[in-house]
């Protein structure tokens, strides 16, 4: 062996290489515990997101149908009393009509109560399905704003109006002048024209296709606007009376209250069990030919309304009295009486709304524990007049997220008409 060969064979022995030939029992178990721990961790993590995303969520959409809840009263409100071109007289009815008349008419007076509502009644209206107690009812009394019918619709409710500078708008003797609620009747049906030169072509009818007695101003350049021989019949919108009011459920499938049987009062079943309340409204309209009042429900998880109305007595547009007090208001009435109700200039709504699911693991705080609840089940709502309810604390309703929305909202066409 020469002396390469003996000192590269020294070498290799004294470098003293181990190889690796597998790996023991308790290296696996302390790989398996490890990975085990990292799975715990993420699933941890991802049920923790899953719960937070799906708790915002229900925050998002509880939130959502708060404000358009509001947004849809605003709305109505703010339309209340449009009767397109006529102007209603500032007078008191004798007793306050009856919102579910399917017939209503101007010697009823209901055109000057554009705005009735009913303080936390004890009994649900007549044409009224379901109505979750203590809460508030409001009437709203307009015409479409989508303009003047081309042709009726058999049955249905219109107003024809005419201008109130053409006649003296009431006189009690005769009831309200330049406005007349009709039935429509599509047969016999025509609408006003003109010729070219201003001359009147075909004078109209009402609604039902009798002759016309309200007219457009004078259409020839000159004439008398009193000149009836030269004026064509007003334009006829549809007459709407809407009702809002708070349901116990959102979907219903007890028995039906009307001819129709598309208006059912709440079951406990109703909702998958869960009975959700639910903002709805009728609406005065014609079902299969007939007419009647059709419920349609608005949004779901309002749990509470209540309505506060601000009274203008002085006939300036504004209300008599302000006050900055929220303990002392009075601006504001729950319950105006018979001669106040035509008065109505702001409407104060106060809406409570709430989560939809129902909270169910007492585990994590859902329901109202006698130790340690969520911080929901100790909290009270300011509703306006109506004071604080809450806190919400039974099995049934515990534990439900809730927020509270106010807004003060004017009636726009009462005030206008009194600011002129």
């Amino acid at each position: 062996m020469n002396k390469e060969s003996f000192s590269f064979k020294h070498n290799y022995r004294s470098l003293n290489i181990h190889v690796q030939c597998g790996i023991s029992l308790i290296e696996i178990m302390i790989a398996m515990v490890i990975d085990l721990l990292l799975l715990v961790a993420i699933t941890a993590f991802i049920i923790n997101q899953s719960n937070l995303s799906n708790e915002l969520y229900k925050s998002s959409r509880q939130m959502e149908n708060g404000r358009y809840a509001m947004f849809l009263l605003q709305q109505d409100i703010n339309l209340a009393g449009f009767y397109g071109a006529w102007e209603p007289p500032i007078t008191h009815p004798s007793a306050l009509p009856d919102p579910c008349s399917i017939t209503p008419t101007t010697s009823d007076l209901s055109l000057v109560i554009p705005i009735q509502g009913y303080d936390n009644p004890s009994a649900k209206l007549s044409c009224m399905p379901d109505h979750k107690s203590g809460t508030d009812i409001l009437v709203v009394r307009r015409v479409a704003t989508s303009g003047p019918i081309t042709a009726p619709v058999s049955n249905e409710i219109y107003l024809q109006a005419g201008s109130a500078s053409e006649a003296s708008p009431f006189d009690p003797a005769l009831g309200i002048q330049n406005a007349d609620i009709q039935i429509g009747d599509p047969s016999n049906f025509g609408l006003g024209s003109l010729n070219s030169d201003n001359s009147i072509n075909t004078v109209g009818t009402k609604a039902d296709g009798t002759t016309a007695s309200i007219f457009k101003k004078a259409n020839v350049s000159g004439a008398s606007l009193l000149n009836n021989n030269q004026r064509i019949a007003a334009d006829i919108n549809k007459y709407h009376v809407h009702i809002y009011f708070i349901s116990p459920c959102s979907i219903a499938t007890g028995t039906a209250v009307d001819t129709a049987g598309i208006n059912k009062a709440c079951l406990n079943t109703d909702d998958n069990g869960n009975p959700i309340p639910t903002l709805k409204r009728l609406e005065l309209t014609v079902v299969n030919g007939n007419r009647q009042f059709k419920e349609v429900p608005l949004v779901e998880g309002i749990d509470n309304l209540q309505l506060d109305y601000a009274i203008d007595r002085d006939l300036d547009g504004a209300p008599d009295s302000t006050s900055i007090y929220r303990n002392s208001d009075n601006t504001y009435l729950t319950a105006p009486g018979l001669t106040d109700w035509n008065n109505v200039m702001v409407v104060r709504v106060n809406i409570l709304s709430r989560n939809l699911e129902r909270p169910n693991n007492e585990a994590t705080g859902a329901f109202c524990r006698s130790t340690n609840p969520p911080p929901q089940c100790s909290t009270v709502y300011y509703l306006g007049l109506n004071g604080n309810v809450g806190p919400f604390t039974d099995d049934v309703n515990g534990g439900y997220k809730r927020h509270a929305y106010t807004q003060s909202v004017l009636v726009v066409n009462p005030v206008k008409r009194r600011q002129q």
